[in-house]
């Protein structure tokens, strides 16, 4: 199935968008798009992919994706998760522009406190109703209801650190961010390297970070090579594959519109 790589959001009238999630976990797919992203985990865990970083999340936390940053949603395999994505242009909410800079500040991940949690829940369960209902003034409500969500958010930004992965998964993680881009890169060699087993590795890895270390890695040069193409355009898609690890053309043609959804050829005329 087609998923596309870039998403324009359509904010209707409403100067905020917010799709509410209960379910169990589905993973995401590479995406961009001008709008800021904020993810509000009530329940659940896993982690996410942003802009060639992994994110591990919890319940009652945050995520913060800046507009166009490349991003991807894992969720643990087979977990249930309730969150809400709270979506919005900060360039067209009028809000101070000291406010604006600090949002552009705000770290990648907020841990959120019980209480504060709950607090920002009913903030964006008034969002979702104001732009269901729409009753007079609703547009200014659902602003200022925005900026009740953010500064909870911001007041809770040093309460928390992000779940740490397990000591192994960290070095792990260290490793491939070193060698991902070389057509060399095996498991065999980060196992050795680490002086564990590659079946233990394998199994903490997975539990930790939610994908395989064979599907991260892929990950992470398809990521590099959008990144790439982006700033170099002109630059030949053979390449790139070279440049992001892919010994064949073929092999990186066929991963790339796997994991974006459209073929390097097009996503070059975007």
């Amino acid at each position: 199935m087609a998923r596309a790589k870039h998403e324009i959001i359509a904010l209707d009238e409403s100067p905020v968008s917010v799709a509410f999630t209960r379910r169990r976990g589905s993973e995401g797919y590479l995406a961009w798009h001008e709008a800021m992203e904020i993810h509000f985990i009530r329940a659940g865990s896993g982690s996410y992919f942003v802009d060639g970083e992994t994110v591990m999340f919890r319940s009652n936390s945050a995520v913060v994706i800046q507009p166009r940053e490349i991003h991807r949603f894992v969720p643990v395999s087979g977990g249930r998760i309730e969150k809400a994505c709270i979506m919005f242009n900060p360039g067209e909410l009028d809000l101070p522009e000291t406010f604006v800079k600090d949002l552009k500040k705000m770290r990648r991940y907020v841990g959120l406190a019980a209480e504060e949690s709950g607090n920002m829940n009913q903030a964006v369960c008034r969002i979702i109703r104001e732009n269901k209902v729409r009753g007079p003034g609703w547009q200014p409500l659902v602003r200022v209801l925005l900026m009740e969500f953010l500064l909870r958010l911001k007041r809770s930004e040093n309460n928390a650190l992000p779940c740490a992965p397990h000591q192994v998964v960290r070095r792990a993680l260290g490793y491939i961010e070193r060698h991902y881009a070389s057509p060399d890169f095996n498991i065999a060699d980060l196992a050795d390297e680490l002086n564990i087993s590659e079946r233990h590795l394998l199994r903490l890895f997975f539990k930790d970070i939610g994908m395989s270390i064979k599907h991260y890695v892929m990950q992470k040069r398809i990521f590099q090579a959008q990144r790439i193409i982006r700033s170099r355009p002109a630059l030949k898609l053979e390449a790139v594959s070279e440049a992001v690890g892919f010994r064949q053309y073929t092999l990186f043609y066929r991963m790339f519109r796997n994991f974006t959804g459209v073929s390097p050829c097009v996503y070059v005329r975007f």
